[in-house]
């Protein structure tokens, strides 16, 4: 078989890498985009990297992975849940390869904690927790402690941007990658393999907070920035760069390299506090009495969450401004300001809870308290709830907020379709949504502190020997890669993968062009149960 490795950039985007391969920046990159296929990647909607890269693990899109946002609903109920690893139904890429006997190494890939048994080895990426084993096998994780030093999976905490903290934010992140780079290249180098995947998530924090740098047609460009700020997000692409020219040259002459990311990215400036939009359209109630009034006359003088994370930034407490979301100062908050609990359930029909402004109605039989008959009721709800979506907007830009909103049948049909949101949406650019959907602050916006934000359209490259040459990938979902590499690698795609296999991408006259995506007609459960079998035949079960 072929070596296949992946290059993961978090929130890729060729509105950035295009750019600079015109400017000479990015050989490799450009490299790749002149002897390969290259083309947009869709991510998950929203484009949210929980979901998106689960759907990249599993060929899946989220209702047949059961993830659709980093906080997901838990079934018939309110409440929300972190996920991992363990959240994730069915067989990943990995798993799949490594049933067949192919050596896997994976390095910092979100949603891998708690790092699960492969035929070879894993280092957890993002949502990782603190202190805890990040390495499978267990062992593997005091070598790269002795070797490289401390394991970080993210690079920086308690940084102020606001008061010249930018070198030292640029600095913490561009330092993390470097060691993930020499980690990478020790593990390549070390370890037998036929697949190995390492991704660099610093992308995406550095366009979260420095996009406003590099765009001019920003709300909030500054022209007289100083060079390193405007520099940082094009160094790190180099840098990534860098790294993949040398990956390059040190592959053997049949091996196929594919870069990929989760979503791509752009502009923001302002948030869509979507649960305020549903009080808005009487479509959400809070709890009346006297409790519940002095909450909200607090609220309408400022007492807000949106205050308390805004000061511990500018303080540079971004550890603690994190704490007013999701945290103990949300929890102290909430007791004096509205929150999710003064939501009056009896008389709210439909709410948001997560990252991504997904939206549930309360349905009798499906939630705890629901009002909404499942019928007729249901459908006329939710058509109010989308038609409302696609008028508003921003009176402070006279802006369209949001590009598209979709029923849950629009996008979801797999096994967890019924668990899936209702309605969810794709902001318009220049708006993202917040990280939890609290009653932050009063109206339907507010101006975001962060100046970037994830979009659809991230960033696929293919490149080897049976790679057609200057090809474009369009259109190309994020869970076609899966069945992708397992057509490239001649094996059986199970038959719930909703990915397709890109046959467009391989060179005429190539094994892989000739080859008709074989399914293994098995679901991944029945993978499972064969697997399980061969396991017990040879007395390891």
């Amino acid at each position: 078989m072929t070596k296949v490795f992946v290059l993961g950039v978090d929130g890729g985007t060729l509105d950035v890498i295009l750019p600079l391969v015109e400017r000479g920046k990015l050989p490799n990159f450009a490299r790749l985009i002149r002897e390969g296929a290259w083309g947009e990647l869709q991510s998950t909607v929203p484009p949210s990297s929980g979901p998106a890269w689960a759907s990249f693990q599993t060929g899946k899109e989220p209702s047949s992975h059961g993830i659709f946002d980093f906080l997901n609903k838990k079934p018939r109920s309110y409440d929300t849940y972190y996920i991992n690893s363990t959240h994730i139904a069915g067989r990943r890429l990995w798993d799949l390869l490594g049933d067949c006997g192919l050596k896997v190494g994976i390095i910092n890939v979100m949603v891998t904690y708690p790092p699960r048994p492969v035929n070879g080895f894993v280092l957890t990426g993002g949502l990782t927790p603190t202190g805890v084993n990040f390495a499978y096998p267990e062992a593997l994780a005091e070598e790269i402690r002795g070797r490289f030093g401390e394991y970080r999976l993210w690079g920086v905490g308690g940084i102020n941007l606001t008061e010249g903290g930018e070198r030292r934010f640029i600095d913490a992140y561009s330092d993390n990658a470097k060691r993930r780079m020499e980690i990478a290249k020790y593990l390549m180098s070390t370890r037998e393999w036929d697949f190995f995947m390492v991704m660099f998530e610093e992308t995406d924090p550095l366009q979260h907070e420095l996009w406003k740098y590099m765009d001019r047609e920003h709300p909030r460009y500054l022209d007289d920035a100083p060079a390193f700020v405007k520099d940082a997000i094009p160094n790190i692409y180099g840098l990534v760069d860098g790294f993949l020219g040398e990956v390059m040259g040190s592959l053997p002459d049949d091996a196929t390299v594919f870069v990929m990311s989760d979503h791509g990215f752009g502009p923001m400036d302002r948030y869509i506090l979507v649960n305020n939009f549903l009080v808005d359209a009487g479509l959400l109630k809070l709890r009346g009495g006297a409790g519940g009034a002095l909450k909200r006359a607090a609220f309408s003088r400022g007492l807000t969450l949106e205050r308390a994370y805004n000061i511990g930034r500018r303080l540079g407490l971004r550890r603690a401004a994190k704490a007013f979301r999701g945290g103990l100062g949300e929890a102290m908050l909430s007791s004096i300001a509205p929150s999710m609990k003064d939501i009056d359930w009896r008389r709210t029909r439909a709410f948001s809870v997560g990252t991504g402004g997904h939206i549930y109605l309360n349905v009798k039989g499906r939630e705890p308290e629901g009002v909404v008959d499942p019928g007729n009721e249901y459908r006329q709800v939710r058509e109010s709830v989308v038609r409302e979506l696609s008028a508003l907007v921003d009176p402070k830009t006279s802006n369209k907020a949001i590009e598209r909103a979709f029923v849950r049948e629009e996008l979801h049909s797999g096994r967890f379709a019924e668990h899936a949101p209702d309605v969810s949406f794709l902001p318009a650019r220049g708006f993202g949504t917040l990280q939890k959907q609290q009653f932050v602050a009063p109206g339907v916006f507010i101006d975001s502190p962060s100046c970037g934000t994830h979009r659809m359209d991230g960033v696929v490259m293919a490149w080897g020997p049976d790679i057609d040459v200057g090809r474009n990938i369009t259109p190309a979902r994020i869970w076609d890669l899966a069945p992708t590499i397992l057509h490239l690698s001649r094996l059986s795609i199970p038959a719930d993968m909703d990915g397709r296999v890109l046959t467009e991408v391989f060179r005429e006259g190539s094994e892989p062009a000739r080859m008709t995506p074989k399914s293994s007609e098995r679901t991944e459960a029945e993978h499972v149960r064969a697997r399980v079998g061969r396991l017990r035949a040879r007395g390891r079960l």
